[in-house]
Formats: C-alpha cells, structure tokens, sequence
C-alpha cells in the first residue's frame, strides 16, 4: 500500500502539478542547481532557496524507493542493486519528463534521486538492526 501512495506521489509531483514547456529541456552540467543557488545567495537569498529545496524534495522524494524495494523484492538485497534500480527508476522518470514536456532531462535530479534512494537503503538496515 505505501508503494502505490508513493508512486502516485510522484506520478502527481512529476507530471500532473505541471505546467509543459514548449520545447524539451535539458541540463546535462553536474551542480546546476547547486551553482545556481550559490550565484542567487547574495542577490536574492530567496530566490537561492528554490534550486536548494528542488534538489531537497527530489531526493526525499526517492528515500521510499530504496526502503521499499529490498522489501517488495528479495533479489533487489545489495546496495549496488537499490542504487542501480533507484538510478534506472529516476532516469525513467526524468526521460518521460522529456518526451511529454512535463519537467526536463537534469542531471542533478538524477543524482539527487540516486542519493535519496541510497538515505532509503541506510535507513532499510538500520530498521531491520
């Protein structure tokens, strides 16, 4: 059950709540949002403070995946694997973002959700200790 709220979760926060760009967007430069927010820190504190919570909610937005899926699958038992198929998950996410014009192609998403899938794991092995 709390997968299916989660991916509905994010079937809502990475499609439905958005407005779609014209043109297909991609950001390939690793710590956009973070440079992005160093640069608006002085001018405009915040305004800096939206690039650092998009980075915070796509990474909190994939802790549950690294959680859920040693649980739901018996296969999916190394960090290797739930970082593999939290990677996979989010490039898939971030590729259909693309194609219907709902978000763009970042890097930093990627990363950010990879790293919230990992937090997921941590906290997966220190629930069962």
């Amino acid at each position: 059950m709390v997968a299916v709220v989660w991916v509905a979760a994010l079937v809502y926060v990475a499609f439905v709540i958005r407005v779609p760009y014209t043109v297909p967007r991609m950001v390939f430069e690793p710590f956009h949002a973070l440079k992005l927010f160093l640069k608006n820190m002085n001018t405009a504190p915040l305004r800096g403070l939206g690039f650092l919570e998009g980075a915070v909610l796509n990474l909190l937005m994939f802790v549950p995946v690294g959680y859920l899926a040693p649980v739901l699958w018996n296969r999916v038992d190394r960090l290797w694997k739930v970082l593999l198929f939290g990677f996979c998950l989010s490039l898939g996410v971030e590729l259909l973002q693309l194609v219907t014009l709902r978000g763009m192609l970042d890097l930093d998403d990627l990363m950010n959700n990879t790293i919230g899938t990992a937090v997921g794991w941590v906290c997966y092995c220190r629930w069962l200790n």
